[in-house]
């Protein structure tokens, strides 16, 4: 009997986690207390302005302001929200038939926002593939499945309801679409400077070579 129960252990600590919390996060719809440990099934929702974290084996979840989840013994299950995931157990994160996974074991970082039906997956170290099906109404045998891979530094959007794949064109590099951020920002103020200097500049001046 002792040596079942000690058996057993190591197996109860891996279907839990710890949700760390200001008060500020809501567990199965009640408000939770820091340091409150999570089982399968158990759903975590963040409030407005504020944040909460899930501790697993091998792995941290971040759970960013107003975000809903439902946590699971390998994967996270995110109804809406922003969740930032550090894992070396190759911890997935599932919106709908959609579902992002580590391609290694070594420490994998990574971030996944779903809101307003848009759904965006940016790896920041190492690897992640997304996997979806054509429809999630469909059997799993019947439903196609295709992946999608994410390179650390890539980002790929799409919208979260099951159907078509990401198109190429969908996945951009994350350092990229930053620098060329920047860089309209700076084109659209200088055409600004140059229109406004213009105006200032032909304002002392008619129109009309001839006076009125």
């Amino acid at each position: 009997m002792i040596v079942m129960v000690s058996a057993s252990l190591p197996a109860q600590e891996t279907n839990r986690a710890i949700l760390h919390t200001d008060g500020s996060a809501w567990l199965n719809g009640s408000p939770a207390t820091d340091s409150t440990a999570i089982f399968p099934h158990d759903v975590v929702q963040t409030r407005e302005g504020k944040s909460a974290k899930i501790d697993a084996e091998g792995s941290s979840v971040t759970l960013q302001p107003e975000t809903l989840v439902q946590f699971e013994t390998d994967e996270i299950q995110l109804d809406h929200g922003h969740l930032e995931v550090n894992t070396s157990r190759s911890l997935k994160v599932r919106v709908n038939c959609i579902a992002i996974t580590p391609r290694t074991a070594e420490l994998t970082r990574y971030e996944v926002t779903d809101i307003n039906g848009k759904l965006l997956v940016m790896a920041q170290q190492n690897d992640v593939q997304i996997q979806f099906r054509g429809s999630a109404k469909q059997p799993p045998k019947a439903a196609a499945l295709s992946e999608v891979i994410v390179h650390a530094g890539e980002q790929v959007t799409r919208d979260d309801s099951c159907g078509t794949a990401p198109k190429n064109g969908d996945i951009v590099d994350a350092k990229i679409a930053i620098l060329n951020s920047l860089e309209a920002k700076i084109a659209g103020g200088a055409a600004i400077i140059a229109i406004t200097c213009y105006a200032l500049c032909q304002s002392g001046n008619p129109i009309s070579p001839e006076k009125p």
